[in-house]
């Protein structure tokens, strides 16, 4: 068992295990939208068992049980974990000799996914995927490709996947076909699909002008959502239709039929929360964020 504590500390890195890890925190609120502004609420630290370590990478496997990287054991190398939030409980999910990165779930299967930087001298990265009760036991899937940095799964069968690299691609990769489809070049960590089967994504078009834009595979057909906040690249959808991004402190909105900028959401300065960077929201009422410290 671990102790929540209230927020004390505060993350992030571009590419996982090439450099060296922040110190990176995350953070969870209750998100209440129904009066006339929204209500951050419960907010509880949720890496108090490693606060001065590498935290980042959330991801809600159930509705109260978030998975994670972290180097829990305060020398660099990360692993899966799983934070038990109705019971306060941590659990592992990995063991190996290996940096894992980035935890999901492959769809309508048992299996978990992971970014893996593999121990070789190459420094291999991959996606693998394990079952979740053989956490030893993995495999590089689609072990062909390297480089992966990030991913986000459309099916089971096709994935969008972050290639590392001068400059960086998103890519769709089909498993029936294994074939690979580039759907744009430097581009942000942050994407992912949404309801409709759009893949969501920011593109830096220059080091200035970053954009969130869409692309959907059955149609082949994109286009710009909106332009970023300077500097900021990490974004969650909330059910209305608006696009919610962090920087800095500050949470911001928008929704593209009723906004012409970006709009003030939450100020979470007020927690110690002043270098946000990931942010993901479950079920519109679960918000985790993850922040370095300064």
């Amino acid at each position: 068992k671990w102790i929540w504590c209230l927020l004390l500390s505060m993350i992030l890195q571009t590419n996982p295990g090439l450099t060296q890890l922040p110190n990176t925190n995350i953070y969870h609120f209750r998100l209440d939208r129904s009066g006339s502004q929204p209500a951050l609420s419960e907010p509880k630290m949720l890496t108090a068992f490693n606060p001065k370590g590498y935290n980042n990478q959330p991801f809600f496997a159930t509705n109260d049980k978030i998975w994670i990287t972290s180097d829990f054991e305060g020398n660099g190398h990360t692993d899966l974990w799983e934070l038990d939030l109705s019971g306060r409980l941590l659990r592992r999910l990995s063991i190996s000799m290996a940096d894992e990165f980035s935890p999901g779930m492959q769809p309508n299967t048992n299996r978990i996914t992971a970014v893996r930087v593999e121990p070789d001298t190459a420094k291999t990265q991959r996606l693998w995927t394990f079952e979740r009760d053989k956490p030893n036991f993995g495999k590089p899937d689609p072990s062909e490709i390297q480089g992966a940095g990030y991913y986000s799964w459309k099916t089971k069968d096709s994935i969008a996947l972050f290639i590392v690299g001068e400059p960086h691609q998103l890519v769709l990769y089909s498993y029936p076909t294994n074939k690979t489809h580039l759907v744009a070049l430097r581009v942000g960590r942050c994407f992912f699909f949404d309801p409709t089967g759009r893949l969501l994504y920011v593109q830096k078009v220059t080091e200035d002008s970053w954009y969130i834009k869409f692309y959907h595979p059955d149609t082949m057909h994109g286009g710009i959502i909106a332009k970023t906040p300077a500097g900021a690249e990490d974004f969650c959808l909330m059910a209305d239709g608006s696009f919610l991004m962090a920087k800095g402190s500050q949470l911001l909105s928008y929704h593209p039929e009723k906004d012409i900028d970006w709009q003030p959401f939450a100020d979470l300065g007020v927690y110690g929360l002043n270098q946000m960077n990931r942010i993901i929201l479950y079920n519109d009422t679960d918000l985790v964020v993850v922040n370095q410290s300064q």
